[in-house]
Formats: C-alpha cells, structure tokens, sequence
C-alpha cells in the first residue's frame, strides 16, 4: 500500500511510521520544515526508507502534491492542548482548515481508506455518568482543541470517503514523563483517566490500514489495565522522582460536574478486536519510565524538598483558589 503519514514525527507519527515499514508499506511523511523535525526526519530515515515532503498543511498546494498516488490517509497531524488553547485561531487552522484542505485532496486522488486521529476529549466532562465511554455516547466540546475534532470528525463523515475514526485516549510518552506542567494541578484527584502507549497507538495505526474499519469509530486507549485515577497517575510519577504525593489542596476539588477533567475510561473492545494493539502493560510503562528518569533522579532527590515548594507555587488550588 501506498501510505501517506501527516504528523509523521510526533509522538503518535514516529512508532506508527516504524510499524508501517515492518508491514512494508511504501510510506510518505508530510511535515512542517522546523529545525527539530529535520533532526527527527534524518535520525528516522537512517532507520525506516519513506518518501519525505515538507509543506504546511494549511496550504492547500502543499497537500495536493502529497496526497497524489497514495492509497491510504492517515491524519495524525494536529495541534494540540495546551498550545491550541493559548493560540486558537493558528490552531483552527491547522487542525480545521488544515483537515479539510486534507479531506478535499484525498478526495480528488480516490483514497481507498482514510484514517483520522481524533480524541476523547470530544466527550466533554463525564464523570457523573457510569465509565466506560462507548462511541454512540454524545460529545460536547469544552474548548478549542476538543471542538475541532468534532468538527472535523462531521466533515469526514459528510465527505463520503471510506473513512476510519480513532478516539485516542491519553498517549503518554515515557521519554518524556520528567516534563511536569503547573496544569496538573488543574486535574481533580478522583478523575478517571485512561492511558496508552506510544507504541500500542502507533501499531493501532499500522495495523488499520488492512484491517476492516472502514465506516467506523474506534477508541483506541490501553484498556483495562490503563484505566486508573488520575491520583494514582500522580503518585507513579512522583515517586519516579524520589518526591512524595503531593497534598490534595494543591489540586481542583470539583464543585459541580463541569469542574471535572475531560478524560474518562474508554469501551476499546471493538478495537482490540479489530486491530489487536494493547501489548504492553501499564507496569512494563513505569519501568520504563523509571529506567528513563534513573540519572534524573539521582541528581532531583537531594533536592526534593526545592523541587517539591517549588512545583506547589505553580497551583491555583493551594489556598482554595
């Protein structure tokens, strides 16, 4: 198959790209010119063969020559939260304007399957209603980033083209676990909250291009042994760090159901059925984790009382804010 790869070298994009090539797919990696993703482009094609084009997905010209002669779509490429959110009208460009110039292209080159990565935050705040999500539940959007996979999610479907819709759930990257955000405490302890593996998402992605999933919705997150709290989250990953939990005050107590968290745990029987993809357990991930953050955590544990005050400025919910 002819595979045309958006968003090639995220995240998601890198392990996807290196489960399309084990299938010996012949791939092609659309991608912004930044500095960083031609570092990425030149370690990868040391690795994997695939055709490299460059452009920006909001320029319509730019998608018309990559899109031709390919069989497959598949749009990983997006921008997400937290930078949606401080930069709304760049991100509907991408993620909107950017899908559709995507959608209209394929269209024109008579795809035979179009995979689109959207998420499951298009559910909005669910905490009041028993887990798990299954795909017919309603969405609601509770900013940029959910409302425009919901808008692209319709213009896919209105399209007519042979499409496939994946509701990812958190795609946590343990190369990147040490990155802590002052946004974590914005996410109540309680709130249910499903993980998956950057290398199980990838091979879900692989794997659907043969697979039957044309005309379908697909959640796609860890299943069962991913599905936790988002305080057991939280004390795996401090403990990563020789710090201890941190006190509940420091995080949003919900007053009402939408102060709760978009995230919930996902029905990925269907899924897993389909595209056989939930390999690697939620333990193998903290021991990677661990083994990533060994050097990191020599050098943070002597200074674990700093780290820890300092980290605890950045929460609005200290005081009961």
């Amino acid at each position: 198959m002819r595979v045309l790869l958006t968003g090639a070298f995220g995240t998601i994009g890198q392990p996807a790209l290196h489960f399309l090539s084990k299938k010996n797919h012949s791939i092609r990696c659309f991608e912004l010119p930044t500095k960083k993703n031609r570092q990425i482009g030149k370690k990868l094609a040391r690795k994997i063969p695939f055709e490299l084009v460059w452009g920006d997905i909001r320029n319509r010209t730019d998608v018309e020559r990559t899109a031709s002669d390919v069989d497959v779509v598949i749009h990983l490429a997006a921008m997400i939260a937290p930078h949606s959110e401080r930069s709304p009208e760049l991100a509907h460009d991408v993620n909107v304007l950017g899908t559709q110039n995507m959608i209209q292209c394929a269209k024109s080159a008579g795809i035979s399957k179009f995979i689109f990565a959207s998420s499951f935050t298009t559910y909005g705040s669910t905490m009041s209603m028993p887990p798990p999500r299954k795909v017919g539940d309603p969405q609601m959007a509770i900013n940029h980033y959910s409302e425009h996979k919901i808008t692209c999610e319709k213009m896919l479907l209105e399209s007519g083209l042979p499409a496939t819709i994946m509701r990812l759930a958190v795609v946590l990257d343990p190369n990147r676990i040490a990155q802590l955000d002052p946004e974590m405490f914005n996410i109540p302890l309680a709130q249910r909250i499903e993980l998956l593996h950057p290398l199980d998402a990838g091979r879900a992605i692989a794997n659907a291009v043969a697979a039957d999933t044309i005309g379908k919705i697909l959640h796609l997150g860890g299943g069962p042994d991913w599905q936790i709290t988002y305080e057991k989250l939280m004390k795996n990953v401090l403990t990563l760090f020789g710090l201890g939990m941190f006190p509940a005050n420091a995080f949003r107590v919900p007053a009402s159901d939408h102060d709760w968290y978009y995230t919930d745990w996902l029905d990925t029987s269907e899924a897993q059925s389909l595209l056989k993809f939930q390999t690697v357990s939620f333990q193998q991930f903290l021991d990677e984790c661990r083994s990533n953050t060994k050097t990191l955590r020599l050098f943070a544990y002597p200074l674990r009382k700093i780290i820890t005050w300092f980290l605890l400025r950045s929460s609005n919910h200290r005081n009961g804010v």
